[in-house]
Parts: structure tokens; sequence; C-alpha cells
């Protein structure tokens, strides 16, 4: 299954299975937009597996992994703000792994903030991860350098100079302000009671799942060359970080979700694809079994609320 070459295939036709039964009741823009950056997200995580070889195989886990994880939460498959975000992370990660050890980079990196600026408009917490983002350009990709490091912050200020511009134009800069003031309006620390039961058991998976993947990463990092192991080590620090944001802050859940199934998926594609014992055979099957019956139960939460 890991190594076929029609394994994304199926998972794709599988997931579409279910988007036609979650659009049932309300095909429109607002469901069928969603779809396409999800596909296009999908064909950006293969690319980037195939041009940094994070499986040492030929495997299409990766962006299989994102399609089940992603598609497991139907019930943000109609939040377009949501799932454009989740795009961004996946653009970011595909220009700044082409920074590997380059220094001289100013343009990818540009091009890889810039990412996080365009998702920051929609979901302005987004730029807590940048001190992040930043400590990895320099201990990850060895990349850091006054060059690219302003190429950075122009990258994540350039979406705002327009931004400006739209609400000077329409006399309404109050509303930019207050757009940043979001970023210390901090609610009650871990209030998971603002989710409901389908969005908990959802994560709860999608952390077993990342829990998963990292310890199996550890365990067997020492077969794959350095560069690899960089890679994986800047994909772990931000699910880990997005994982501790998810846990403290549940009210951006939306959003966070998507973040941690891009970095999620990447960890559990190298675990199903490089690993063949019967216990991780076995516990392989259990999660695929898991992912298809959360599906189904939020599929259902999907149809009771009609």
């Amino acid at each position: 299954m890991a190594e076929s070459r029609w394994t994304l295939l199926q998972t794709l036709l599988l997931s579409a299975v279910v988007w036609v039964l979650y659009v049932l009741n309300n095909l429109s823009l607002s469901t069928v937009a969603p779809l396409v950056v999800i596909t296009v997200t999908t064909f950006i995580m293969a690319e980037l597996n195939n041009a940094n070889a994070l499986i040492r195989i030929y495997s299409r886990m990766v962006s299989c992994s994102y399609v089940a994880t992603i598609t497991m939460a139907t019930f943000l498959l109609d939040n377009l703000d949501a799932v454009l975000v989740t795009a961004a992370v996946a653009v970011f990660y595909m220009f700044a792994f082409g920074c590997y050890q380059d220094t001289h980079a100013p343009g990818r990196i540009f091009y890889a903030f810039l990412a996080v600026g365009l998702a920051s408009v929609l979901w302005v917490h987004i730029l807590f991860f940048l001190p992040i983002l930043w400590i990895v350009m320099s201990t990850n990709l060895l990349a850091m350098s006054l060059k690219n490091f302003c190429a950075s912050v122009l990258g994540v200020i350039t979406p705002y100079w327009f931004l400006v511009a739209w609400y000077v134009f329409n006399d309404n800069l109050s509303e930019f302000f207050s757009h940043f003031a979001a970023l210390v309006d901090f609610q009650m620390i871990a209030n998971w009671t603002v989710l409901d039961l389908h969005q908990i058991v959802t994560a709860i998976l999608l952390l077993l799942l990342a829990v998963v993947g990292i310890v199996h990463y550890f365990n067997n990092a020492r077969q794959d060359n350095i560069r690899t192991r960089l890679l994986y080590e800047l994909i772990v620090t931000l699910d880990v970080s997005s994982i501790i944001f998810l846990v403290l802050q549940p009210q951006h859940f939306s959003y966070l979700y998507g973040i941690v199934a891009v970095n999620t998926a990447p960890l559990i594609g190298h675990f199903v694809a490089l690993t063949h014992t019967k216990w991780t055979n076995r516990l392989t099957i259990a999660m695929m079994f898991a992912i298809v019956i959360i599906t189904i139960f939020n599929l259902w939460g999907h149809y009771l609320t009609f």
C-alpha cells in the first residue's frame, strides 16, 4: 500500500465520496472552493515529499496522510479561511525547504514568508509562530543571514501594504488596528468546552497520530541523511508548537487543526512507509480504521444538523 502508485488516487477517490456526501444538502461555492484548495494542497504536499526526499523510498504516504486527516474533519470542509491557512503552511514549507544551507536566497525566503503574511490576513494569530520560524530557519535550514531575515520580514508585511491602502481608501483604518488587537485577546486557557464532541474526538485522534509519528521518527532518524533529519526536526518543532497552541487556545481549533494536519502528515507518512514489523502493521491498520470510523461519525453528526 505504502509504495503503490495508485494509493494517492484511491485516497482521493475515497475523499471525494466523503465530499459528495457532505455537500449533498448544500452544494454552493462555500463547499466547492475549499475542495479546490485542499486538492491543490494535496499536490503541494506530494511535491514537497518528492523535492526533498522526505521518505527515502517511492511513496505517496505524505499526501495520502494529509488527505485522510483533513477529510476526517468534515466540519471544516466548508471553512475556506481555515483551508487557505493550511495551504499557506504547505507553501511555506515548499519554498523554505528549498533554502537549505543557502544564506543567499532572499527570493525563496520572501515567498515562504509571504505565504505566512497572507495567512495572517485571514488568521492573525499565525504571527505567533514567527519567532519559531526564524529560529528553525537558523538551526535547521541553516539559512539565516541578514539578507534572508530582511526578506522574511518584507514577505510578512507585504500583504499589509495593500491592506492599509484598502482601509485608508474606505476610511476605515480602525478596522486594520483591530485586526492586530486580536493578538492580545486571550481567552480562558485550555477551555475545551468551546468545542463539541466531534471536534474533540477528531483532535484527540490527530494528536495520537502526531505522537506515533514523532516517536517513530526519533527512533529511526539515524537511517536518514543529515538534511532529512534537520527537515524532520523542523517539522516536529512546528508540530509540537501547534499542538501546544491548540491545547492552550482551543477556540482557534479550525485553523490549528489544519496546521497540525500538515505537520503530522510527513511524520505519519514516514511511519507507514518505512515500518514493516508485525505490531507497526497492526497499528497502521488500527489507525486507518480509526480515521474511517471518525469520518463516518463526523458525517453522521453533519446530517443530524439538518
